[in-house]
C-alpha cells in the first residue's frame, strides 16, 4: 500500500470511528461495539482480504468471517434502530406542526367565541337593564295604588275608631260601673315574714317580751295593730327600734292587710 493509499486509509478510519462513537452514544457496553470489533473494521479497510487478516492476526479465516459477521448483524440492528428513530422523530415532529395548526386554529376559534360571547353579554345586559326598568316603573306604579287606597283605608279606619270612642264614652257615661281592680298580694317572702314569730325581727328581748305580753305573737299581729290603739300597745321609745326594723323588710306600722287562707297570700289595701 503506498503512501498516499496508506493516509488516505487512516483519514477514512478516523471519519468511521466519529460516526460510530455518535452512533453508539449513550448505549450501554453490551450494545455498544466492543475494541476488537472496532480493531476488525480497521483491519477491513486496510487489508485486501480476510485470508490476510487472518494471517495478521493469527487466526483461521473462518474465525475472522465469523467475527466479522456478528459485528455486521450488530451495526446492521443499530442501523435500524437508528432508523426507527429518526421515523419517530419525523413523526413526531409532523405531529407536532399538525397539533401546531390544531392549536392555532382553535385559538382563532376561542378569541372569536370570546368576542360573540362579549357581545353576547353587551346585548343581554341591555335587554336586561330595559327590562329591568319597565319592571320597576311597573312596580312604582302598584306602589302609588297601594299607597293611595292604603291612605284611604286608614282614613275610614280613624273613622270607625273615633265613632267606637264616641260609642264607648256614651256607654260608659250611661252605664257607669266601678269595675273591683285586682287584689294587691304581698310577695312570697313578706307573706312567709307575715305568718312568722316575731322572734324572726331579732328584736331585743325586752321588746319581746312585752309584744308577747299584749298579745303579739306574729309580725301580722304586728303591723296590722290599729293606729288608734298604737301608743297603748307600744311605747313612744321602743316604736321607732321596731319601725326600723321593719322598714328594712318592706314592711311597716298600721298596715291594712287581709290574709287569704285559700292562696295563703297577703292582701295589701289602699
Amino acid at each position: 500500500m503506498s503512501e498516499g493509499d496508506r493516509h488516505s486509509a487512516n483519514h477514512v478510519v478516523n471519519m468511521l470511528w466519529r460516526l460510530i462513537n455518535a452512533a453508539y452514544q449513550g448505549d450501554s457496553e453490551e450494545d455498544s461495539l466492543r475494541f476488537d470489533d472496532k480493531e476488525l473494521l480497521e483491519d477491513v479497510l486496510r487489508f485486501d482480504s480476510l485470508t490476510t487478516i487472518a494471517k495478521h492476526k493469527h487466526v483461521t479465516p473462518t474465525t475472522v468471517a465469523n467475527h466479522l459477521q456478528r459485528l455486521l448483524d450488530k451495526i446492521e440492528k443499530k442501523i435500524v434502530s437508528l432508523s426507527k428513530v429518526s421515523q419517530m422523530q419525523a413523526q413526531a415532529r409532523s405531529d407536532k406542526d399538525t397539533k401546531d395548526i390544531i392549536i392555532s386554529r382553535n385559538e382563532q376559534a376561542i378569541k372569536r367565541l370570546k368576542t360573540e360571547v362579549e357581545e353576547l353579554k353587551a346585548q343581554l345586559t341591555k335587554d336586561k337593564t330595559a327590562e329591568l326598568r319597565k319592571t320597576i316603573e311597573d312596580l312604582q306604579r302598584q306602589l302609588a295604588a297601594q299607597k293611595r287606597e292604603t291612605g284611604e283605608f286608614r282614613k275610614e279606619l280613624a273613622k270607625v275608631n273615633e265613632e267606637k270612642r264616641r260609642l264607648t264614652i256614651r256607654l260608659l257615661s250611661e252605664n257607669a260601673v266601678i269595675l273591683p281592680s285586682a287584689p294587691k298580694y304581698m310577695s312570697d317572702y313578706q307573706s312567709k315574714l307575715l305568718s312568722s314569730d316575731i322572734d324572726v325581727l331579732r328584736l331585743r328581748e325586752p321588746v319581746i317580751n312585752h309584744l308577747n305580753g299584749q298579745g303579739i305573737a306574729t309580725v301580722y299581729d304586728l303591723v296590722t295593730i290599729p293606729r288608734h290603739q298604737l301608743s297603748k300597745v307600744l311605747p313612744s321609745h321602743w316604736r321607732n327600734q321596731i319601725q326600723d326594723c321593719l322598714e328594712r323588710l318592706n314592711l311597716s306600722l298600721c298596715m291594712s292587710l287581709t290574709y287569704h287562707p285559700e292562696n295563703q297570700k297577703y292582701e295589701k289595701k289602699d
